[in-house]
């Protein structure tokens, strides 16, 4: 989506997100080193309570901080792998595997952690808590990573990328790869779409998800605060981004230059560049028809993903 020039979000102000309510208006010139990101104006509205689109964190982190802790907690096929990349080569980390989620440990005790499991990582923040209390080390600095997608783009890459090992080589008749397709999309795995964001808003303390997502609109990032005492997450800033805002993702650049001293987001190939055999039974996917059959029996139980769409659909409108 290149909506560079997206209108004013007609969104209330997000309510029942924790207690962070210091969020101002952005009281900074037009920030720096925001790669392409010259565009983005300063807002024409007042932000939402605990959603401050362009505001910068308190401090920013690099590979030279000590005990930072970096968390992409995200969408599948909604650039997981290029956020977590980012990092991890930016800062030299290594990895390890834990349940539900990898472990990348960094220079100066900082760590870099990737789920797409929310609950899997309050689980393991509780207990990272816990063992700096037990060792008396104090925290370091604490960002969240996420991402939503269009909806109609994240769901073709989903089905793909489950069966790429087949698919890829492009031996498979665009026909036949359709018919596997539909049946994907009367499948329970479709129908998570956009629940990873909405678990996430809420262990930060985000009650109006649709907000949450308007928020995004103006600049294609926002960041949300929690300073619930009672959350594992207290003190922690999520970054939401779209990974789709515009062709050059320059606002995901412009998003990591106002928490990192030091990291250039890097986007993975794409798709087509992967799999060039497979480029054409690609775009088919992405540009195969849902009805409206498919979407009733895709939002069951999902009002999230139905909001979504429809955000998404009301962008291409403006472009």
């Amino acid at each position: 989506c290149q909506a560079k020039a997206l209108a004013k979000p007609r969104h209330v102000p997000c309510q029942g997100i924790g207690q962070a309510k210091a969020w101002a208006k952005p009281r900074h010139g037009p920030s720096q080193g925001m790669g392409q990101a010259k565009a983005l104006a300063k807002p024409k509205h007042g932000p939402s309570q605990g959603i401050g689109q362009a505001k910068a964190i308190s401090r920013k982190v690099s590979a030279l901080s000590h005990g930072a802790e970096v968390w992409v907690i995200n969408q599948p096929k909604s650039g997981t792998g290029s956020m977590q990349g980012s990092v991890q080569m930016a800062w030299k980390c290594g990895a390890n595997k834990k349940k539900g989620m990898i472990e990348y440990p960094c220079p100066n005790d900082s760590v870099l952690y990737r789920t797409h499991q929310p609950k899997a990582a309050t689980e393991e923040k509780k207990r990272l808590i816990a063992k700096k209390e037990a060792e008396g080390i104090e925290p370091g600095t604490c960002i969240v990573l996420s991402a939503i997608r269009d909806p109609m783009l994240l769901i073709p890459s989903l089905f793909f990328e489950g069966k790429k090992r087949e698919l890829c080589d492009g031996s498979h008749r665009t026909e036949e790869v359709l018919d596997m397709y539909e049946e994907f999309l009367h499948g329970s795995r479709v129908r998570t779409t956009f629940q990873v964001t909405a678990e996430l808003l809420e262990e930060f303390g985000v009650k109006d998800f649709e907000g949450a997502i308007e928020s995004l609109e103006e600049y294609g990032f926002t960041f949300i605060a929690n300073s619930d005492r009672n959350s594992p997450w207290n003190g922690c800033e999520l970054l939401l981004m779209m990974i789709d805002y515009n062709e050059d993702n320059n606002n995901i650049q412009a998003g990591f230059d106002k928490v990192f001293a030091d990291i250039q987001f890097k986007q993975n190939r794409r798709r087509e560049e992967q799999c060039p055999k497979a480029a054409g039974t690609y775009q088919a996917l992405k540009e195969y028809e849902l009805t409206d059959k498919h979407l009733k029996i895709m939002t069951q139980g999902n009002p999230e993903l139905r909001y979504g769409i429809n955000f998404y659909q009301r962008l291409q409108r403006k472009k």
